[in-house]
């Protein structure tokens, strides 16, 4: 799927280099969901943590879709 995707975001570097390692020629394709940082990963975070994070990949996809409708 790496190879098939136009654009690949990830939640953390982490990811976003695991990706690239799986596919060294997706690398220009592949970004953090937010440029800002990472997004943690809200496990053992409780119902506020996971409240939180589904608000920052809310916020983050919101902000690429507007970018690609353009």
């Amino acid at each position: 799927m790496i190879h098939q995707a136009d654009v690949i975001y990830c939640m953390c570097e982490s990811h976003r280099r695991i990706a690239v390692q799986m596919a060294g020629a997706a690398a220009d394709r592949t970004h953090l969901l937010d440029p800002a940082g990472d997004i943690q990963d809200p496990f053992s975070l409780g119902p506020q943590g996971y409240q939180q994070c589904a608000l920052q990949l809310r916020r983050s996809l919101e902000r690429h879709l507007d970018e690609l409708q353009l």
